[in-house]
């Protein structure tokens, strides 16, 4: 009986995995922000924002990227949890990192669409397109 508990819990796990990194390798490559709204207004983003997403396992540790904004470049760290349902993205600027943690609403092979709300409680949703 308690084996099988334990193969239940690992085969859970795989799954939840699987899921996270089907998620990670959806991401793979670059991605240019083409919406952008705070706590549901919508914002005209002049900044030309993109996100380039290396190629990564989700068992190793968080996937690192980089993200350029106004002809500036930024790195960043990211990961999948829930499933790929809870996406989070840790952003240094100035040398100060800053986590955030929400929501994928869509996820496919040519769109990403996540929220979250940043540190001073404003919801922000980003849509990235390949």
């Amino acid at each position: 009986m308690k084996n099988l508990v334990y193969l239940s819990l690992a085969a859970l796990l795989i799954v939840a995995c699987s899921k996270d990194q089907k998620a990670v390798n959806n991401l793979e490559g670059s991605w240019v922000r083409t919406g952008l709204s705070y706590d549901g207004v919508t914002i005209v983003d002049t900044t030309g924002t993109t996100y380039s997403f290396e190629k990564c396992k989700v068992k190793k540790a968080d996937c690192p990227g980089t993200m350029t904004s106004d002809g500036k470049s930024y790195d960043f760290t990211y990961n999948f949890a829930d499933k790929g349902e809870t996406f989070t993205i840790t952003l240094s600027v100035l040398g100060i990192p800053a986590a955030n943690t929400g929501s994928v609403i869509e996820q496919s092979s040519s769109k990403f669409v996540f929220n979250y709300t940043d540190t001073g409680g404003v919801l922000v949703q980003e849509t990235l397109t390949k």
